[in-house]
């Protein structure tokens, strides 16, 4: 082979300036077909994932109402001056969501009855992290309906278990019927007790300023406005 055969082979070993330009097309085709498909992939198992969250977290809520009677605290909870829960959306198991730090309950041995955690029953051990699909963002979730109500005496945004009272609302209509939901409170468990005034109530409903005591749902809505 001559000489010349021979620099001409090895002229043509690399990518002409067409080729590559014509290969950087190609992968930059496949790219834009290939990338949404994959962001569409990730946003799909993030909703799945929020899907499942808000179903777990839901079925813990039924079952803390099944045992307690009511769902978790949504409002800050004291007995005089001392807070046994600061935030109810906290993971803090001293003073947190009920649902970590276990059910606040009365202590039926002492006397005088006193509050406290049952910190041995433990429905989660932290409150779930939900996620937007879209975004990976962390997302706030809300308190649905409850189911009991209690009444302030002045301790506005905070309920004093030992003093304030509140009503199990059994036929879940938002309102306090004596016919057919709960009175309780430390020294009250049902409307016939005389330690608190009937003034608090016309016909049987209470007409004053009622606040809603715990959550048996939660709502989330992600950035794009699609609720679950």
């Amino acid at each position: 082979m001559s000489r010349r055969m021979i620099d001409r082979t090895v002229d043509r070993q690399g990518f002409s300036l067409i080729e590559l330009i014509v290969v950087v097309a190609i992968i930059a085709i496949l790219a834009g077909i290939g990338v949404p498909y994959y962001l569409d992939s990730i946003s799909d198992s993030r909703r799945s994932v929020l899907r499942q969250n808000m179903a777990n977290f839901r079925k813990v809520l039924n079952d803390f109402k099944g045992d307690q009677g009511r769902g978790p605290f949504c409002v800050p909870v004291v007995s005089g001056t001392v807070e046994l829960l600061v935030d109810p959306k906290s993971n803090d198991p001293a003073s947190g969501s009920e649902l970590v730090g276990g059910p606040i309950q009365y202590d039926q041995t002492q006397n005088p009855i006193v509050p406290w955690r049952r910190k041995n029953l433990q429905y989660l051990p932290k409150l779930p992290i939900l996620e937007d699909p879209d975004t990976g963002q962390p997302l706030t979730w809300g308190y649905g309906s409850p189911s009991a109500y209690f009444f302030d005496d002045g301790t506005l945004g905070k309920f004093d278990i030992m003093d304030e009272f509140w009503f199990i609302d059994e036929d879940r209509n938002g309102k306090f019927t004596s016919a057919k939901d709960r009175v309780m409170s430390h020294k009250r468990v049902d409307f016939g007790d005389t330690d608190r005034p009937l003034s608090f109530f016309e016909d049987g409903t209470f007409t004053g300023t009622w606040t809603p005591l715990d959550y048996i749902d939660v709502t989330v809505t992600d950035l794009s406005g699609v609720p679950y």
